[in-house]
């Protein structure tokens, strides 16, 4: 009599998908892929900088402003690729993160660094001098713009990008409702005032004009050029909604 063979179990499907199930069997680090090895180091890159920084702020040293610098460094890029990843997975990827991004945004970020330490190490007089009253304000503006982007990410969900959109997809709406209604764009009006209040904060005088004035000049030629597309997507009801919203950065209508 013969003995039947048994037959295999059928393959399930990897959770991380083909190019990630790829990824995890050959690991490349650091190589842009959205793999979990690297989304792993982003991570722990992004924590332990908030490790640091909340170290520093909990010493009381010359650098605990700039320990609360490193701490809300930390939570915006982390807030970037979670809130995406909770509400616009579609367009998760590593660049999520916002790790790096850009050139502008790397050199602006060392520059900052930069500054920081060199007063804090050379001028520790100038660091302690600075107005409480300001680290203050910029404390209460990153906070006011975190929100107000992780807000906006979260209320516009696959409508969101971090690059701008040069074609209308089928299911992108025009998005009027909770900060929207008073904000027609409320991510940028956030990161605007979080850049100026982390160097507030940090106590950070040339950066602070600096990148109040960086920032200002990027979305002034960003936000028409954007608008533009948006009117060819929406016609008259992105029209409509223009007219009656804010952006929320001084001297851009």
């Amino acid at each position: 009599m013969a003995v039947p063979r048994p037959t295999a179990a059928p393959r399930q499907a990897s959770p991380f998908g083909a190019t990630m199930q790829r990824d995890f069997a050959r690991p490349r680090l650091l190589d842009g892929t959205h793999s979990p090895h690297n989304i792993a180091l982003y991570a722990f890159g992004v924590g332990g900088v908030a490790g640091l920084g909340l170290t520093l702020a909990c010493l009381g040293t010359t650098f605990q402003w700039f320990g609360l610098y490193l701490v809300a460094l930390s939570i915006f890029h982390f807030f970037e690729y979670e809130v995406t990843a909770l509400y616009n997975a579609p367009k998760l990827n590593l660049g999520s993160f916002l790790i790096p991004h850009g050139p502008e945004y790397v050199a602006a970020t060392i520059a900052s660094l930069v500054e920081s330490l060199v007063v804090g190490f050379f001028f520790p007089s100038w660091a302690q001098s600075w107005p409480l009253l300001l680290r203050f304000v910029g404390l209460a503006l990153v906070l006011v713009g975190q929100s107000a982007r992780s807000l906006a990410m979260i209320q516009a969900g696959t409508n969101f990008s971090h690059l701008i959109e040069h074609y209308k997809r089928l299911n992108h709406e025009l998005v009027t409702t909770g900060v929207y209604a008073y904000l027609r764009h409320p991510s940028y009006f956030g990161y605007f005032w979080w850049g100026i209040g982390t160097q507030l904060l940090c106590g950070n005088l040339v950066c602070a004009f600096a990148y109040a004035g960086a920032l200002w000049y990027f979305f002034r030629e960003r936000i028409p050029y954007e608008e533009e597309l948006l009117v060819k997507f929406f016609e008259t009801e992105y029209v409509t909604y223009r007219a009656r919203t804010k952006v929320g950065i001084p001297f851009i209508r």
